[in-house]
Formats: structure tokens, C-alpha cells, sequence
């Protein structure tokens, strides 16, 4: 028997990858108005409104004044890539640590918890073809074995992706395994249900919940599928994944318009000497490799692996509608509980509201320790749309909030 269902789960998965192949498109995009007030490209970044090259110089000088040992940064002005207002300073790996080179907006790095900005559109897309409401279950969507608890059986995906889904177990923790998974909804989450607290369990369970809504709306399998893949949890935790980052590919990276889309997200084994991560710019202090993030089974609450720009890229995409509907846009922002989907949280400025999410880690690896930094903000207001990330190989909380960017973008206005 248990010969036959491993045929039927080989089959069933094969369907399954061909059919990703061919995924539904998204409708025609309806992006936002450029506002005209400000430029984007190699010239004219300022007329009259919000200049790139001097938020280029306040940028440079703040991150400068960290003594970091790498950093890079991209920004995005009504829909374009600003290119000579991107750049990076310090070094991807030191010397001590050779081959020695920059950093720079077009090295690939990883994010942490920006990553959960990736995960919420990828989430908020599929529930957008799989024609559900963002108020839908989420236990409809979990494993059969899984004994969800009475408390978890009444989280909504709005609860869930704006943190407000009580579920024990995950705080602190990058690298959430699927029984990790499987516990924390056995548990009872009524000490915080419905109340805000963080947790990177809330978007570790959507590499699980983004597969099943695939499955069982968009294709439709038989039960047959589920039951052959569910016999082996190694199996299903494998296909969860490889599913998993096939989607993010498909329905954010690809509409997002990011070259070789198919290929990106996460750490490329191929590459003999990617980024250390380190902590501090001391040239003889070496570096560490990354602990855990680079499994796609640990993608979702964090593990996604871009460089600069194209995460830049995706939040302007985004911002113009060409990764989910207007309306899902429009529930990111507004949240639930006046917290933000996806956003870490909104910053009131001169120009309007800025919403945000950062990420930061640290790894101690062989009495060594390192880091990264990462911040995204999605500047809405009326005289420019801006989008800014910045990431760093190291660990430094000057970084990884949003007050300096806020007061950079501010004051680089004519």
C-alpha cells in the first residue's frame, strides 16, 4: 500500500509542477498616476519637488557615519529606478575574508524580516485567485493530521498576517520548522489571540497555508493528492517548500518585472563566495555564513535572498498595482486593528505616510558573530512616489528603523 500511494504521490506532484508551469495571469494592472513632481532616471531628478540625489547624499552620510562593513540602497521614484541615486558602500566580504569586494546595490544578500513584505503579497495573490475573502479560515488550509486547536480553528488570514493570531511558539525564531508548525496550531493561542504581538510563526505557517489555498481553489486536486502526500511529512515538507518559492516566483517576482525571476529568492549554492555577514568594519575581524535562512524550508517569516534593487523593485511594483488589486493594496494599508498587513507599522512625515518594515539577525558561528540590517519603506504622498531600501551585512538598530529615513526623505525636497 505504501508503495502505491508513493506512485500516486509522484504523480499527483508531477501534475501538480506542470500545472505551476501555467498559472492564471493577473488582469491588466491599473498602476497609480505618476504625480509629475518629481524625475526618475540618469538626469532631472528634481523639478520643483522630491530630488533623489540629495536623499542619494543623505543616505550615504548616515549609513557612512555607522562604520558598517557593507551596505547598499536603491530608490524608486513614480515607478522607475533611479540608478544614479543607488549604491552601496564598504565591502560584501573583506579581505580578510577573500576574495575581497563591495558591496553594492546588485549583490544579493539576506533580508530577514523583510521578507515578510514578499510573503504578504504572495499570500494576499492567492487569496486573490483563489477568490477568497482575506477574512477566510485559516485551519481550512493546514495539513489533515494536524490537530488544530478550537482557538486556532477562529484565526483569519487578516489576523494572521497583521500578528494578531495568538499562536504560541515562534517569537525570535527565523528558522520554524513544519512541526514547529504543527505544535503551535495544536496549542491553545487564547492568552493573545485578537491582540498584537509579533511573531514569526504567523508568517512561517503561510509557506504551508500558500501551497494548500493553491491546491485546493486554484487546481483543485482530489483528496487522493492530499492523502498520498500527507502519508510521509518529509515528503510534504519538501514540496511545501520547492511550491511555496515556485509561487513567490511566479506571482510576485514575475509580475514585479524582475529579471531571471524564475531563478531568484533564495541563497544560490552555486555562488563559490557569497556575502559574510559581520560585526562591525574592522578589517581584520572576519565574518560569518549564514545559520539556518538559506534552507527554503525556513522561507516565509524570513530566508528570502535579493539584492537592493529588487526588492526595491517589488515594492514598486506593488505600489502600482502589479502584484495584487488595488484593494488588496488598499487592506495592507488600512490592517487590521490599525496595525499594517505587511508593513511593520506607518510613520506620520511632512509629505504624508510612510509605511514600513525592517529586519535584523545575528549569527554566532564558530566564536564569531555577524549580521544583516535591512529596512523597505513605501513613502505614500501626493507630491512623489518613493519607494527606499537599504540592506547591510551587518547587524546595527541605527538601520533597521525607519526615523532616518523618514527625516532624509523630508528634508530632500526643493
Amino acid at each position: 500500500m505504501k508503495r502505491s500511494l508513493n506512485f500516486l504521490t509522484g504523480l499527483a506532484l508531477t501534475s501538480t509542477l506542470l500545472t505551476l508551469s501555467s498559472c492564471d495571469k493577473l488582469e491588466e494592472p491599473q498602476p497609480v498616476a505618476p504625480t509629475g513632481a518629481a524625475r526618475s532616471g540618469d538626469f532631472g531628478l528634481s523639478n520643483g519637488g522630491f530630488d533623489a540625489s540629495l536623499m542619494k547624499t543623505k543616505i550615504e552620510a548616515y549609513l557612512d557615519g555607522r562604520n558598517l562593513a557593507g551596505y547598499a540602497y536603491s530608490i524608486y521614484v513614480d515607478g522607475h529606478r533611479v540608478t544614479s541615486a543607488e549604491g552601496g558602500g564598504g565591502f560584501a566580504r573583506k579581505a580578510v575574508d577573500a576574495p575581497k569586494y563591495d558591496h553594492a546595490s546588485i549583490v544579493r544578500q539576506e533580508l530577514a524580516s523583510c521578507s515578510k513584505y514578499i510573503t504578504t503579497l504572495a499570500t494576499l495573490r492567492m487569496i486573490e485567485r483563489a477568490d477568497l475573502p482575506y477574512t477566510e479560515l485559516i485551519w481550512k488550509y493546514l495539513p489533515s493530521y494536524m490537530n488544530v486547536s478550537e482557538g486556532v480553528r477562529k484565526i483569519t488570514f487578516g489576523q494572521l498576517l497583521s500578528h494578531h493570531s495568538g499562536l504560541v511558539g515562534g517569537i525570535g525564531d527565523l528558522s520554524l520548522s513544519l512541526s514547529d508548525m504543527e505544535k503551535s496550531v495544536e496549542t491553545d493561542n487564547s492568552a493573545m489571540y485578537d491582540q498584537y504581538q509579533y511573531n514569526n510563526m504567523n508568517f512561517a505557517l503561510c509557506r504551508v497555508l500558500i501551497p494548500y489555498m493553491y491546491w485546493k481553489k486554484v487546481i483543485k486536486v482530489n483528496d487522493l493528492f492530499f492523502t498520498a502526500l500527507e502519508i510521509d511529512k518529509s515528503t510534504l515538507d519538501d514540496q511545501l517548500a520547492k511550491t511555496f518559492l515556485d509561487l513567490v516566483r511566479e506571482d510576485v517576482f514575475k509580475p514585479a518585472g524582475l529579471p531571471a525571476w524564475q531563478f531568484l529568492g533564495a541563497t544560490d549554492p552555486s555562488i563559490a563566495y557569497p556575502p559574510l555577514y559581520y560585526s562591525n568594519n574592522n578589517p581584520n575581524s572576519g565574518g560569518v555564513a549564514i545559520s539556518g535562512l538559506d534552507n527554503i524550508k525556513h522561507l516565509g517569516a524570513g530566508g528570502f535572498n535579493l539584492n537592493a534593487w529588487e526588492l526595491a523593485q517589488i515594492v514598486s511594483a506593488a505600489r502600482y498595482n502589479k502584484i495584487v488589486y488595488s484593494t488588496s493594496m488598499n487592506i495592507m494599508r488600512n490592517g487590521y486593528k490599525d496595525h499594517p498587513i505587511g508593513f511593520m507599522g506607518i510613520k506620520y512625515g511632512k509629505y504624508g505616510q510612510y509605511f514600513y518594515h525592517f529586519g535584523d539577525a545575528t549569527w554566532n558561528t564558530n566564536n564569531k558573530s555577524g549580521g544583516l540590517a535591512s529596512v523597505l519603506v513605501d513613502f505614500k504622498c501626493t507630491g512623489a512616489n518613493v519607494q527606499v531600501v537599504v540592506v547591510t551585512n551587518q547587524n546595527d538598530g541605527g538601520v533597521s528603523e525607519i526615523e532616518w529615513l523618514k527625516n532624509a526623505f523630508d528634508t530632500s525636497w526643493n
